[in-house]
Protein backbone atom coordinates (compact mmCIF):
# COMPACT_ATOMS: atom_id res chain seq x y z
CA UNK A 1 0.00 0.00 0.00
CA UNK A 2 1.04 3.38 -0.76
CA UNK A 3 1.77 5.57 2.02
CA UNK A 4 -1.71 7.30 3.00
CA UNK A 5 -1.42 11.68 3.72
CA UNK A 6 -3.62 12.88 6.00
CA UNK A 7 -4.34 16.70 4.15
CA UNK A 8 -6.37 19.38 6.46
CA UNK A 9 -7.79 22.60 5.74
CA UNK A 10 -5.96 25.69 7.60
CA UNK A 11 -7.86 28.50 7.18
CA UNK A 12 -4.94 30.81 9.54
CA UNK A 13 -2.04 30.34 11.58
CA UNK A 14 -3.53 29.22 13.99
CA UNK A 15 -5.38 26.50 12.43
CA UNK A 16 -2.37 25.42 10.32
CA UNK A 17 0.07 24.87 13.60
CA UNK A 18 -3.06 23.28 14.95
CA UNK A 19 -3.40 21.04 11.93
CA UNK A 20 0.24 19.79 12.29
CA UNK A 21 -0.02 19.20 16.00
CA UNK A 22 -2.89 16.43 15.83
CA UNK A 23 -1.10 14.55 13.34
CA UNK A 24 -1.97 16.23 9.64
CA UNK A 25 0.72 15.45 6.86
CA UNK A 26 -0.19 18.39 4.59
CA UNK A 27 -2.28 21.37 4.94
CA UNK A 28 -3.76 23.38 2.10
CA UNK A 29 -4.03 27.33 2.44
CA UNK A 30 -4.54 30.54 0.33
CA UNK A 31 -2.73 33.74 0.05
CA UNK A 32 -5.05 36.64 0.22
CA UNK A 33 -6.14 36.15 -3.64
CA UNK A 34 -6.91 33.45 -5.74
CA UNK A 35 -8.15 31.16 -3.17
CA UNK A 36 -12.39 30.30 -2.32
CA UNK A 37 -12.23 30.84 1.09
CA UNK A 38 -12.11 35.16 0.90
CA UNK A 39 -13.45 35.46 4.44
CA UNK A 40 -10.84 33.03 6.47
CA UNK A 41 -7.25 35.28 7.35
CA UNK A 42 -5.46 33.35 5.21
CA UNK A 43 -2.03 34.02 4.53
CA UNK A 44 0.41 37.11 3.22
CA UNK A 45 3.45 36.55 1.32
CA UNK A 46 5.25 36.80 3.87
CA UNK A 47 3.53 34.30 6.15
CA UNK A 48 2.99 31.64 3.33
CA UNK A 49 6.69 31.90 3.19
CA UNK A 50 7.23 31.12 6.83
CA UNK A 51 4.81 28.46 7.49
CA UNK A 52 5.76 26.83 4.57
CA UNK A 53 9.42 26.78 5.91
CA UNK A 54 7.01 25.62 9.25
CA UNK A 55 5.47 22.84 7.28
CA UNK A 56 8.87 21.63 5.71
CA UNK A 57 11.00 21.91 9.53
CA UNK A 58 7.88 19.42 10.46
CA UNK A 59 8.61 17.04 7.89
CA UNK A 60 5.26 18.22 6.53
CA UNK A 61 3.71 19.43 2.85
CA UNK A 62 2.26 22.32 1.94
CA UNK A 63 -0.27 23.25 -0.91
CA UNK A 64 -1.55 26.20 -2.10
CA UNK A 65 -4.88 27.30 -3.25
CA UNK A 66 -5.44 28.82 -6.59
CA UNK A 67 -8.51 27.79 -7.52
CA UNK A 68 -11.00 30.17 -7.98
CA UNK A 69 -12.83 30.54 -11.51
CA UNK A 70 -10.60 33.06 -13.05
CA UNK A 71 -11.86 36.25 -15.11
CA UNK A 72 -9.54 38.04 -17.14
CA UNK A 73 -8.92 40.90 -14.63
CA UNK A 74 -7.67 37.81 -12.60
CA UNK A 75 -4.69 36.81 -14.30
CA UNK A 76 -2.74 40.86 -13.37
CA UNK A 77 -0.21 39.88 -11.51
CA UNK A 78 -0.87 35.79 -11.49
CA UNK A 79 2.18 34.94 -13.48
CA UNK A 80 4.29 36.86 -10.41
CA UNK A 81 2.20 35.28 -7.63
CA UNK A 82 2.92 31.76 -8.77
CA UNK A 83 7.13 31.99 -9.45
CA UNK A 84 6.80 33.39 -5.79
CA UNK A 85 5.16 30.27 -4.58
CA UNK A 86 7.93 28.38 -6.63
CA UNK A 87 10.67 29.97 -5.26
CA UNK A 88 9.18 29.92 -1.23
CA UNK A 89 9.26 26.13 -1.75
CA UNK A 90 5.48 25.52 -2.22
CA UNK A 91 4.96 21.72 -2.84
CA UNK A 92 2.20 22.18 -4.88
CA UNK A 93 -0.52 24.69 -6.13
CA UNK A 94 -4.52 23.55 -6.22
CA UNK A 95 -5.71 24.86 -9.51
CA UNK A 96 -9.36 24.55 -11.33
CA UNK A 97 -9.15 26.93 -14.37
CA UNK A 98 -7.50 25.24 -17.70
CA UNK A 99 -6.51 28.69 -18.06
CA UNK A 100 -4.28 29.10 -14.91
CA UNK A 101 -3.09 25.51 -15.41
CA UNK A 102 -1.47 26.09 -18.40
CA UNK A 103 -0.46 29.82 -17.38
CA UNK A 104 1.29 27.69 -14.70
CA UNK A 105 2.93 24.83 -16.66
CA UNK A 106 4.44 28.07 -18.83
CA UNK A 107 5.76 30.03 -15.73
CA UNK A 108 6.86 27.46 -12.92
CA UNK A 109 8.34 24.24 -14.52
CA UNK A 110 9.19 23.03 -10.63
CA UNK A 111 6.06 23.41 -9.26
CA UNK A 112 3.59 20.79 -8.69
CA UNK A 113 -0.17 20.90 -9.93
CA UNK A 114 -3.26 19.51 -8.52
CA UNK A 115 -6.39 19.77 -10.27
CA UNK A 116 -9.53 21.20 -7.59
CA UNK A 117 -12.27 19.48 -6.98
CA UNK A 118 -13.96 22.67 -8.29
CA UNK A 119 -12.62 20.99 -11.91
CA UNK A 120 -15.68 18.19 -11.70
CA UNK A 121 -13.54 15.31 -12.14
CA UNK A 122 -15.91 13.07 -12.46
CA UNK A 123 -14.70 10.24 -15.10
CA UNK A 124 -11.49 8.86 -16.62
CA UNK A 125 -11.42 10.55 -19.48
CA UNK A 126 -11.62 13.66 -17.85
CA UNK A 127 -9.18 12.36 -14.87
CA UNK A 128 -7.12 11.37 -18.01
CA UNK A 129 -7.50 14.81 -19.59
CA UNK A 130 -5.78 16.73 -16.47
CA UNK A 131 -3.38 14.26 -16.13
CA UNK A 132 -1.89 14.71 -20.18
CA UNK A 133 -2.40 18.56 -19.51
CA UNK A 134 0.01 18.73 -16.79
CA UNK A 135 -1.20 17.48 -13.43
CA UNK A 136 0.26 15.45 -10.64
CA UNK A 137 -3.01 15.15 -8.53
CA UNK A 138 -6.51 15.01 -9.46
CA UNK A 139 -9.09 16.04 -6.21
CA UNK A 140 -11.78 14.21 -7.55
CA UNK A 141 -15.70 15.23 -7.43
CA UNK A 142 -17.21 14.57 -4.21
CA UNK A 143 -19.62 13.11 -6.58
CA UNK A 144 -18.41 9.95 -7.34
CA UNK A 145 -19.07 6.15 -6.40
CA UNK A 146 -16.25 3.77 -5.10
CA UNK A 147 -16.53 1.86 -8.12
CA UNK A 148 -16.11 4.93 -10.19
CA UNK A 149 -13.26 6.05 -8.44
CA UNK A 150 -11.41 2.64 -8.62
CA UNK A 151 -11.59 2.73 -12.30
CA UNK A 152 -10.39 6.23 -12.55
CA UNK A 153 -7.56 4.77 -10.53
CA UNK A 154 -6.76 1.96 -13.45
CA UNK A 155 -6.89 4.19 -15.95
CA UNK A 156 -4.34 6.59 -15.08
CA UNK A 157 -0.72 6.19 -15.37
CA UNK A 158 0.66 4.94 -11.69
CA UNK A 159 2.86 7.97 -11.28
CA UNK A 160 -0.91 10.35 -10.69
CA UNK A 161 -2.33 10.89 -7.28
CA UNK A 162 -6.04 10.84 -6.25
CA UNK A 163 -7.10 12.57 -3.31
CA UNK A 164 -10.58 12.58 -2.23
CA UNK A 165 -13.00 14.59 0.52
CA UNK A 166 -13.25 12.29 3.40
CA UNK A 167 -14.87 14.50 6.42
CA UNK A 168 -16.86 18.04 6.24
CA UNK A 169 -19.64 20.31 4.89
CA UNK A 170 -20.61 18.81 0.66
CA UNK A 171 -21.98 21.89 -1.11
CA UNK A 172 -25.26 21.55 -2.85
CA UNK A 173 -23.96 21.75 -6.16
CA UNK A 174 -21.90 19.72 -8.40
CA UNK A 175 -18.46 19.63 -6.28
CA UNK A 176 -19.23 23.71 -5.33
CA UNK A 177 -20.38 25.47 -8.47
CA UNK A 178 -22.92 27.49 -7.16
CA UNK A 179 -24.58 31.27 -8.08
CA UNK A 180 -26.97 31.02 -5.19
CA UNK A 181 -24.74 33.41 -2.80
CA UNK A 182 -24.26 35.60 -5.81
CA UNK A 183 -27.98 35.69 -7.00
CA UNK A 184 -28.83 36.50 -3.12
CA UNK A 185 -26.35 38.62 -1.89
CA UNK A 186 -23.67 39.68 -4.68
CA UNK A 187 -21.09 37.49 -2.96
CA UNK A 188 -19.25 35.57 -5.69
CA UNK A 189 -19.12 31.75 -4.07
CA UNK A 190 -16.32 31.31 -6.95
CA UNK A 191 -14.32 33.95 -5.90
CA UNK A 192 -14.40 32.81 -2.07
CA UNK A 193 -17.04 34.41 -0.80
CA UNK A 194 -19.63 31.97 -0.85
CA UNK A 195 -22.25 33.06 2.09
CA UNK A 196 -23.97 29.01 2.29
CA UNK A 197 -27.35 30.35 0.86
CA UNK A 198 -27.65 26.59 1.28
CA UNK A 199 -28.23 26.52 4.78
CA UNK A 200 -31.30 29.27 4.61
CA UNK A 201 -34.48 27.87 5.64
CA UNK A 202 -37.07 28.81 2.30
CA UNK A 203 -40.59 29.17 1.96
CA UNK A 204 -42.01 29.71 -1.10
CA UNK A 205 -44.70 32.35 -1.88
CA UNK A 206 -46.91 33.52 -4.89
CA UNK A 207 -45.53 37.17 -5.85
CA UNK A 208 -49.12 37.74 -6.42
CA UNK A 209 -50.71 37.06 -2.74
CA UNK A 210 -47.12 37.86 -1.24
CA UNK A 211 -48.75 40.95 0.75
CA UNK A 212 -51.62 38.59 2.21
CA UNK A 213 -48.96 36.46 3.69
CA UNK A 214 -49.39 33.49 1.95
CA UNK A 215 -45.53 31.80 2.49
CA UNK A 216 -45.80 28.05 2.64
CA UNK A 217 -42.65 26.14 4.22
CA UNK A 218 -41.10 24.05 1.90
CA UNK A 219 -41.35 20.89 3.63
CA UNK A 220 -40.08 17.24 3.52
CA UNK A 221 -41.26 13.36 3.44
CA UNK A 222 -39.78 10.34 1.74
CA UNK A 223 -41.49 11.42 -1.74
CA UNK A 224 -40.15 14.86 -1.56
CA UNK A 225 -36.72 16.51 -1.81
CA UNK A 226 -34.86 18.69 0.25
CA UNK A 227 -33.36 20.54 -2.47
CA UNK A 228 -30.55 22.67 -1.14
CA UNK A 229 -29.04 21.69 2.73
CA UNK A 230 -26.47 18.40 2.80
CA UNK A 231 -25.44 16.55 5.57
CA UNK A 232 -21.59 16.54 6.60
CA UNK A 233 -19.65 13.97 4.69
CA UNK A 234 -18.27 11.19 6.89
CA UNK A 235 -15.84 8.26 5.72
CA UNK A 236 -14.21 7.52 8.92
CA UNK A 237 -15.17 4.52 8.77
CA UNK A 238 -14.79 3.54 5.25
CA UNK A 239 -10.78 4.56 4.97
CA UNK A 240 -10.04 0.89 3.95
CA UNK A 241 -12.88 1.13 0.85
CA UNK A 242 -11.35 4.33 -0.17
CA UNK A 243 -7.14 3.30 -0.02
CA UNK A 244 -8.24 0.09 -2.01
CA UNK A 245 -10.40 1.95 -4.04
CA UNK A 246 -6.81 3.88 -5.50
CA UNK A 247 -7.27 7.27 -3.02
CA UNK A 248 -3.94 7.90 -1.47
CA UNK A 249 -4.54 11.93 0.11
CA UNK A 250 -7.34 12.09 2.31
CA UNK A 251 -8.95 15.27 2.55
CA UNK A 252 -11.02 17.38 5.68
CA UNK A 253 -12.98 20.07 4.49
CA UNK A 254 -13.20 23.38 6.90
CA UNK A 255 -10.75 26.36 6.30
CA UNK A 256 -13.44 28.37 7.47
CA UNK A 257 -14.02 26.33 10.44
CA UNK A 258 -12.68 26.79 14.07
CA UNK A 259 -9.62 25.57 15.11
CA UNK A 260 -11.39 23.10 17.73
CA UNK A 261 -13.05 21.51 14.75
CA UNK A 262 -9.74 21.09 12.90
CA UNK A 263 -8.05 19.58 16.49
CA UNK A 264 -10.93 17.24 16.67
CA UNK A 265 -11.34 16.20 13.41
CA UNK A 266 -7.51 15.52 12.15
CA UNK A 267 -6.86 13.72 15.76
CA UNK A 268 -10.07 11.69 14.66
CA UNK A 269 -8.68 10.61 11.18
CA UNK A 270 -5.12 10.12 12.44
CA UNK A 271 -5.92 7.53 14.70
CA UNK A 272 -8.31 5.74 11.68
CA UNK A 273 -5.24 6.04 9.29
CA UNK A 274 -2.82 4.69 11.74
CA UNK A 275 -4.87 1.74 12.51
CA UNK A 276 -5.14 1.15 8.88
CA UNK A 277 -1.89 1.22 8.15
CA UNK A 278 -1.01 -1.22 11.20
CA UNK A 279 -3.03 -3.92 9.35
CA UNK A 280 -2.10 -3.04 5.82
CA UNK A 281 1.00 -5.29 6.02
CA UNK A 282 -1.56 -8.54 6.81
CA UNK A 283 -3.07 -10.51 4.26
CA UNK A 284 -6.99 -9.70 3.56
CA UNK A 285 -7.39 -8.82 7.22
CA UNK A 286 -10.05 -6.04 7.25
CA UNK A 287 -9.90 -2.65 8.90
CA UNK A 288 -9.78 -3.12 12.63
CA UNK A 289 -10.31 0.12 14.58
CA UNK A 290 -7.97 -0.45 17.84
CA UNK A 291 -9.55 -1.48 21.09
CA UNK A 292 -10.38 0.73 23.68
CA UNK A 293 -7.98 -0.93 26.17
CA UNK A 294 -9.81 0.80 28.92
CA UNK A 295 -13.25 -0.14 28.23
CA UNK A 296 -15.09 -1.72 31.42
CA UNK A 297 -14.97 -5.69 31.60
CA UNK A 298 -18.14 -6.46 32.94
CA UNK A 299 -20.84 -7.20 31.24
CA UNK A 300 -23.37 -5.19 32.63
CA UNK A 301 -20.76 -1.97 31.49
CA UNK A 302 -20.51 -2.89 28.34
CA UNK A 303 -24.33 -3.63 28.19
CA UNK A 304 -24.56 0.20 29.35
CA UNK A 305 -22.28 1.47 26.46
CA UNK A 306 -24.05 -0.37 24.09
CA UNK A 307 -27.47 1.27 25.63
CA UNK A 308 -25.35 4.82 25.30
CA UNK A 309 -24.57 4.29 21.62
CA UNK A 310 -27.08 3.97 18.85
CA UNK A 311 -25.66 1.50 17.07
CA UNK A 312 -26.26 0.54 13.04
CA UNK A 313 -26.11 -2.87 13.19
CA UNK A 314 -25.38 -3.99 9.48
CA UNK A 315 -25.34 -2.14 6.72
CA UNK A 316 -23.97 -2.21 3.25
CA UNK A 317 -20.09 -2.88 4.09
CA UNK A 318 -21.03 -5.25 7.03
CA UNK A 319 -21.59 -4.28 10.66
CA UNK A 320 -20.88 -1.23 12.24
CA UNK A 321 -19.18 -1.86 15.57
CA UNK A 322 -19.34 -0.08 18.99
CA UNK A 323 -16.19 0.80 18.38
CA UNK A 324 -16.91 2.47 14.94
CA UNK A 325 -20.04 4.23 16.02
CA UNK A 326 -17.45 5.61 18.99
CA UNK A 327 -15.04 7.07 16.21
CA UNK A 328 -18.29 9.13 14.79
CA UNK A 329 -19.37 9.96 18.31
CA UNK A 330 -15.54 11.20 18.52
CA UNK A 331 -16.52 13.62 15.57
CA UNK A 332 -20.09 14.39 16.75
CA UNK A 333 -18.17 16.34 19.86
CA UNK A 334 -17.43 19.21 16.93
CA UNK A 335 -19.63 21.27 14.91
CA UNK A 336 -21.13 19.05 12.16
CA UNK A 337 -24.49 18.98 10.24
CA UNK A 338 -25.28 15.00 10.61
CA UNK A 339 -23.00 12.59 8.89
CA UNK A 340 -23.21 10.73 5.51
CA UNK A 341 -21.03 8.78 3.34
CA UNK A 342 -22.31 10.80 0.58
CA UNK A 343 -22.04 9.55 -2.66
CA UNK A 344 -19.23 6.71 -2.34
CA UNK A 345 -21.57 4.29 -0.74
CA UNK A 346 -23.44 2.01 -2.75
CA UNK A 347 -26.44 2.36 -0.56
CA UNK A 348 -26.85 6.05 -0.87
CA UNK A 349 -26.00 6.32 -4.63
CA UNK A 350 -27.20 4.20 -7.42
CA UNK A 351 -25.82 4.78 -10.77
CA UNK A 352 -27.64 3.20 -13.45
CA UNK A 353 -26.67 -0.77 -13.89
CA UNK A 354 -24.49 -0.34 -10.88
CA UNK A 355 -24.63 -4.34 -9.86
CA UNK A 356 -23.35 -3.47 -6.32
CA UNK A 357 -25.79 -0.99 -5.75
CA UNK A 358 -28.79 -3.84 -6.91
CA UNK A 359 -26.87 -6.27 -4.19
CA UNK A 360 -27.10 -3.60 -1.57
CA UNK A 361 -31.03 -2.92 -1.99
CA UNK A 362 -31.79 -6.56 -2.26
CA UNK A 363 -29.63 -6.84 1.02
CA UNK A 364 -31.04 -4.06 2.44
CA UNK A 365 -34.92 -5.81 1.55
CA UNK A 366 -33.71 -8.85 3.12
CA UNK A 367 -32.23 -8.26 6.25
CA UNK A 368 -34.62 -9.20 9.40
CA UNK A 369 -35.75 -6.50 11.45
CA UNK A 370 -34.51 -8.15 14.65
CA UNK A 371 -30.84 -7.40 13.47
CA UNK A 372 -31.79 -4.11 11.54
CA UNK A 373 -34.01 -2.55 14.56
CA UNK A 374 -31.07 -1.00 16.63
CA UNK A 375 -33.07 2.28 16.63
CA UNK A 376 -33.83 4.41 20.11
CA UNK A 377 -35.71 8.29 19.79
CA UNK A 378 -32.90 10.21 20.23
CA UNK A 379 -34.83 12.49 23.29
CA UNK A 380 -36.46 9.64 24.73
CA UNK A 381 -32.59 7.77 24.96
CA UNK A 382 -31.11 11.33 26.65
CA UNK A 383 -33.45 11.09 29.51
CA UNK A 384 -33.38 7.41 30.45
CA UNK A 385 -29.51 6.52 29.64
CA UNK A 386 -27.03 7.23 31.78
CA UNK A 387 -23.87 7.62 30.39
CA UNK A 388 -20.95 6.68 29.83
CA UNK A 389 -17.15 8.07 30.34
CA UNK A 390 -13.89 6.23 29.42
CA UNK A 391 -11.11 8.01 31.07
CA UNK A 392 -8.06 5.87 31.20
CA UNK A 393 -6.88 5.94 27.66
CA UNK A 394 -6.28 7.56 24.19
CA UNK A 395 -9.58 5.59 23.00
CA UNK A 396 -13.08 7.25 21.94
CA UNK A 397 -15.70 7.90 24.58
CA UNK A 398 -19.10 7.46 23.25
CA UNK A 399 -21.23 10.57 22.73
CA UNK A 400 -25.19 10.01 23.97
CA UNK A 401 -26.89 13.06 23.19
CA UNK A 402 -26.70 16.09 20.50
CA UNK A 403 -27.65 19.73 21.70
CA UNK A 404 -28.52 22.40 19.22
CA UNK A 405 -26.04 25.02 18.96
CA UNK A 406 -26.50 28.74 18.65
CA UNK A 407 -25.50 29.84 15.26
CA UNK A 408 -27.82 31.62 13.13
CA UNK A 409 -27.85 31.47 9.44
CA UNK A 410 -25.66 34.85 7.99
CA UNK A 411 -27.28 37.89 6.91
CA UNK A 412 -29.15 37.89 3.91
CA UNK A 413 -30.35 40.58 1.16
CA UNK A 414 -32.88 40.52 -2.02
CA UNK A 415 -31.96 39.97 -5.31
CA UNK A 416 -33.01 43.14 -7.71
CA UNK A 417 -35.87 41.01 -8.96
CA UNK A 418 -38.88 39.62 -7.61
CA UNK A 419 -38.41 35.81 -6.09
CA UNK A 420 -40.62 33.31 -5.95
CA UNK A 421 -38.64 32.00 -2.74
CA UNK A 422 -38.07 33.77 0.15
CA UNK A 423 -36.01 32.76 3.24
CA UNK A 424 -36.03 32.91 7.11
CA UNK A 425 -33.75 31.61 9.78
CA UNK A 426 -34.23 27.83 10.37
CA UNK A 427 -35.51 26.58 12.86
CA UNK A 428 -33.69 25.02 15.76
CA UNK A 429 -34.16 21.20 16.21
CA UNK A 430 -32.78 18.42 18.00
CA UNK A 431 -31.41 15.66 15.51
CA UNK A 432 -30.85 12.30 15.92
CA UNK A 433 -26.98 10.80 16.13
CA UNK A 434 -25.25 9.82 12.80
CA UNK A 435 -25.01 6.18 13.64
CA UNK A 436 -28.81 5.60 14.25
CA UNK A 437 -29.95 3.00 12.21
CA UNK A 438 -31.96 3.69 9.24
CA UNK A 439 -31.65 0.24 7.00
CA UNK A 440 -35.45 -0.17 7.10
CA UNK A 441 -35.74 2.17 4.16
CA UNK A 442 -35.11 0.87 0.58
CA UNK A 443 -32.09 2.04 -0.66
CA UNK A 444 -33.49 3.67 -3.45
CA UNK A 445 -35.64 6.03 -1.00
CA UNK A 446 -32.98 6.24 1.29
CA UNK A 447 -30.48 7.58 -0.95
CA UNK A 448 -32.22 11.35 -0.43
CA UNK A 449 -32.42 11.23 3.33
CA UNK A 450 -29.30 9.97 4.18
CA UNK A 451 -27.44 12.51 2.18
CA UNK A 452 -30.03 15.53 3.35
CA UNK A 453 -29.97 17.21 6.76
CA UNK A 454 -34.19 17.17 7.17
CA UNK A 455 -34.15 18.39 10.44
CA UNK A 456 -32.14 21.74 10.63
CA UNK A 457 -30.24 23.59 8.63
CA UNK A 458 -28.13 24.68 11.95
CA UNK A 459 -24.60 22.80 12.97
CA UNK A 460 -24.58 20.82 16.32
CA UNK A 461 -22.15 19.67 18.41
CA UNK A 462 -22.11 17.18 21.67
CA UNK A 463 -19.35 19.03 23.43
CA UNK A 464 -17.68 22.93 23.76
CA UNK A 465 -14.62 24.31 23.72
CA UNK A 466 -13.59 25.24 27.19
CA UNK A 467 -9.56 25.97 27.08
CA UNK A 468 -6.26 25.42 24.63
CA UNK A 469 -3.24 24.65 26.94
CA UNK A 470 -0.57 27.36 25.95
CA UNK A 471 2.33 25.79 28.69
CA UNK A 472 2.53 22.39 29.59
CA UNK A 473 1.59 20.50 32.95
CA UNK A 474 4.56 21.24 35.20
CA UNK A 475 5.90 19.45 38.38
CA UNK A 476 3.23 21.27 40.17
CA UNK A 477 0.59 19.55 38.21
CA UNK A 478 -0.69 22.80 36.86
CA UNK A 479 -0.66 23.93 33.16
CA UNK A 480 -1.46 27.40 31.86
CA UNK A 481 -4.69 27.21 29.49
CA UNK A 482 -6.42 29.95 27.70
CA UNK A 483 -9.82 30.11 28.45
CA UNK A 484 -12.54 30.10 25.67
CA UNK A 485 -15.51 29.25 27.06
CA UNK A 486 -16.86 29.66 30.57
CA UNK A 487 -16.12 27.24 33.28
CA UNK A 488 -15.98 26.84 36.60
CA UNK A 489 -14.88 24.75 39.80
CA UNK A 490 -16.57 21.28 40.04
CA UNK A 491 -17.10 21.04 35.73
CA UNK A 492 -15.87 17.84 34.20
CA UNK A 493 -13.10 18.14 31.13
CA UNK A 494 -12.28 16.35 29.10
CA UNK A 495 -8.69 16.49 26.83
CA UNK A 496 -8.52 16.14 22.94
CA UNK A 497 -4.70 15.28 22.29
CA UNK A 498 -2.74 13.47 19.83
CA UNK A 499 -0.82 12.02 23.30
CA UNK A 500 -2.08 9.44 25.36
CA UNK A 501 -3.83 11.87 27.48
CA UNK A 502 -6.56 11.99 24.73
CA UNK A 503 -10.71 11.27 25.93
CA UNK A 504 -9.47 11.50 29.59
CA UNK A 505 -11.47 13.31 31.93
CA UNK A 506 -10.82 15.05 35.26
CA UNK A 507 -12.96 17.07 37.53
CA UNK A 508 -11.89 20.97 38.05
CA UNK A 509 -10.41 21.25 41.97
CA UNK A 510 -7.99 24.47 41.26
CA UNK A 511 -8.01 27.56 38.99
CA UNK A 512 -5.89 30.37 39.71
CA UNK A 513 -4.97 33.46 37.91
CA UNK A 514 -0.97 34.01 36.61
CA UNK A 515 -0.21 35.49 40.21
CA UNK A 516 -1.92 33.10 42.19
CA UNK A 517 -4.71 34.39 43.31
CA UNK A 518 -7.73 31.95 43.21
CA UNK A 519 -10.57 31.58 40.68
CA UNK A 520 -14.00 29.76 41.24
CA UNK A 521 -15.06 30.59 38.32
CA UNK A 522 -12.94 31.30 34.61
CA UNK A 523 -15.72 33.37 33.10
CA UNK A 524 -13.29 35.92 31.22
CA UNK A 525 -12.99 35.67 27.52
CA UNK A 526 -9.34 34.34 26.65
CA UNK A 527 -8.28 34.88 29.98
CA UNK A 528 -4.58 32.98 31.16
CA UNK A 529 -5.12 30.74 33.76
CA UNK A 530 -2.92 28.03 35.71
CA UNK A 531 -4.87 24.85 35.88
CA UNK A 532 -4.48 21.94 38.23
CA UNK A 533 -4.82 18.74 36.37
CA UNK A 534 -3.66 15.02 37.48
CA UNK A 535 -3.45 14.12 33.77
CA UNK A 536 -0.13 15.06 31.26
CA UNK A 537 -1.38 18.56 29.12
CA UNK A 538 1.17 19.63 26.37
CA UNK A 539 0.73 22.95 24.93
CA UNK A 540 -1.69 22.49 21.98
CA UNK A 541 -3.66 20.38 23.63
CA UNK A 542 -7.75 21.28 24.11
CA UNK A 543 -10.09 21.21 27.35
CA UNK A 544 -14.00 21.11 26.17
CA UNK A 545 -16.89 19.78 28.12
CA UNK A 546 -20.15 17.92 27.63
CA UNK A 547 -23.25 20.23 26.85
Amino acid sequence: MKKLELLAPAGDMEKLETAFYFGADACYFAGKKYGLRAFSSNFDDDALKRYIEYAHNLGKKAYITVNIQAHNKDFDGLADYLKYLEMIGADAVIVSDAGILSLAKATVKNLEIHISTQANASNKYAAKFWADAGAKRIILARELSLNEIREIRDFLPDNIELEAFVHGAMCISYSGRCLLSNYFTGRDSNHGECVQACRWQYYITEVGRKDKGDEYEIQQDERGTYILNSKDLCMINYLDKMADAGVTSFKIEGRMKSAYYVANVVNAYRRALDALEKNATTENTAYNIPAITSAPNTATAQNQMSENLNIVSSNVYGQKTQLQCARIAELEKCSHRRFTTGFTSPENYIPRGDKIAEESEAKNESATNSQNTLIMDNEAKNENAQSTTLTASGGFAPATSITENTATSPAKTSPASASKITNSAPAATTPRTSCQNENSTPAKQKGESEREYLESSLPVSTYDFIAQVISPTGADDFATVEQRNRFKIGDTLEILSPSDSHNKTFVVTEITALDGTPITDANLVQQHLRLKTPFKLNVRDILRRKK
